[in-house]
């Protein structure tokens, strides 16, 4: 089995174990339901920020197999992992084991599946599980709307999201933030530009880092600099941190328009605050540097040594800024990018191994997209999963959905 599996079973072995052994208890004390202690353990091992979907897959099914019920909120926990890895095969087994079980899922139970057909680009799929929840009569809440917005946005589908809106209001739910932010994704995703920035700024809400994701998005596709450093501006007057996306989108656009001093300002900010670019960023940063004539070859090894150590360029990239740097001739630069590419290609083939893994387990994104969460697994000595499918709330076009139907 491939190292990426063998690593995962040992991160998890003691907890497996532990569970193993109440599992396996004399027959006179056996019980179809888990017993506290035995849930308790279990809620532990499933965490949703750290656990493999290899791993969260085999123990719900070994714990039915072996005769024992899972609970709702075991089966929930599952279904939010199989989430942020986009793994719609596994969440709809979940589904069908808690019908089977007889279980009554909640509002997040839903929200989840629906989350990801919008992932799927399936809207069909996602209103069938809505009608579910109405037959049901389980009690629909921001969650389950939201992610009704999140299928309709991913489509850039206005006469839908009009449509959710007004279920929301029959339900007496008004939009809040992260409504207006999916709202705004969806002008965007539809190139309504103008109409997005209106919703932006007629928002009667505070804003947050959503909202603020989605409208440097837009400066962005629009090529607007100057937008983008107006709503900059506003950004830090609300005294909200980066995230990942935002600041890769601030600098993206100065970047692209050689504002040098602002995309010095902006990449030591992010990184004072601990949020570092994505890998795209460092290359067009150091490419740029490259570019110019009064670089200074110092510079661009800073920029990329500033890189946290399990991200990686990919090899293609390192290609061309070794290629720019060899027009102008320095040699030692040449060296230290070469060292530096072999460096990251390691990482690189860990996550095309480990998204390999992924599409066995059944996720159907593109294969680049399956290494933006492949990386994920490296971020951390035990691990991490990708953040849930909102998270990417100004790319959704570009990360975790699927391209093409």
């Amino acid at each position: 089995m491939k190292r990426v599996v063998r690593w995962n079973k040992a991160f998890h072995n003691n907890a497996w174990f532990s569970i193993k052994r109440w599992l396996t208890t004399d027959e006179q004390n056996f019980s179809s339901q888990l017993s506290l202690i035995e849930e308790q353990t279990l809620l532990r091992c499933l965490d949703m920020r750290k656990s493999a979907p290899h791993f969260t897959k085999r123990l719900v099914e070994d714990i039915y197999v072996e005769g024992k019920k899972p609970s709702g909120t075991v089966i929930l926990k599952a279904l939010g992992i199989a989430t942020r890895w986009r793994l719609y095969q596994d969440a709809y087994y979940y589904y069908e084991l808690s019908r089977g079980l007889g279980l009554r899922p909640a509002s997040a139970f839903y929200s989840n599946l629906i989350t990801l057909c919008g992932c799927r680009k399936d809207w069909n799929s996602a209103y069938r599980f809505y009608q579910e929840v109405v037959h049901e009569g389980v009690p629909a809440d921001y969650l389950l709307y939201r992610s009704l917005l999140f299928c309709c946005a991913v489509l850039g589908d206005s006469d839908r999201i009009k449509y959710v809106v007004s279920l929301m209001q029959k339900e007496g739910l008004s939009l809040d933030e992260t409504c207006h932010a999916i709202l705004m994704e969806c002008c965007r995703i539809r190139k309504d530009y103008e109409e997005g920035l209106n919703i932006f700024e007629n928002m009667p809400l505070n804003r947050t880092h959503r909202s603020f994701q989605v409208v440097f998005s837009i400066c962005r596709d629009m090529n607007d600099y100057t937008k983008a450093m107006y709503y900059y501006e506003q950004f830090c007057t609300a005294n909200i941190n980066f995230s990942e996306i935002s600041i890769s989108l601030l600098l993206d656009i100065a970047i692209k328009h050689q504002h040098w001093d602002q995309v010095w300002t902006l990449f030591n900010k992010s990184i004072q605050q601990g949020v570092h670019p994505m890998p795209f960023i460092y290359f067009q940063f150091a490419l740029g540097l490259l570019q110019m004539k009064q670089m200074d070859r110092s510079q661009v090894y800073h920029i990329l040594n500033q890189k946290p150590i399990r991200m990686f360029i990919p090899n293609i990239q390192y290609k061309a800024l070794i290629a720019e740097a060899k027009a102008r001739g320095d040699v030692s630069l040449v060296t230290d990018l070469t060292m530096l590419s072999n460096k990251d290609r390691m990482m690189e083939m860990k996550v095309e191994s480990y998204a390999r893994e992924l599409q066995t387990m059944g996720c159907l994104l593109p294969f680049v997209e399956l290494k933006h969460l492949a990386v994920y697994r490296y971020q951390s000595a035990k691990g991490s999963a990708p953040p849930p499918p909102l998270w990417n709330l100004g790319c959704l076009d570009s990360l975790g959905v699927l391209s093409k139907l």
